[in-house]
């Protein structure tokens, strides 16, 4: 199922995530991304992004979660998403069953 992530980071703690970004590279365990991440930097010293991916279960998100939290993403919030057309089709659907 496909997720569009949001989360912060504070400036100090970038490296930290870029070198958990390259170790879960090295360990096979990055995720492909339907669009790359996107940042905005904030005058508050935070860096404000998101990214859309596609995970094959459960197990990857929460390691995405606890690793990129533990290395000092914060406010990740994960949520579903799914191509408009498809919520087409479930209404149509929806409204023959009432």
């Amino acid at each position: 199922m496909r997720y569009i992530f949001f989360y912060t980071i504070d400036f100090e703690n970038f490296d930290s995530v870029i070198a958990c970004n390259d170790r879960r590279k090295e360990q096979g365990d990055s995720i492909p991304d339907v669009l790359p991440p996107h940042m905005m930097a904030r005058s508050d010293g935070t860096l404000v992004g998101f990214s859309i991916m596609e995970l094959e279960d459960d197990e990857q998100m929460a390691k995405y979660i606890m690793q990129f939290g533990k290395a000092g993403k914060k406010n990740m919030k994960a949520i579903p998403i799914w191509e408009a057309s498809k919520s087409f089709e479930i209404w149509e659907k929806l409204k023959g069953s009432s």
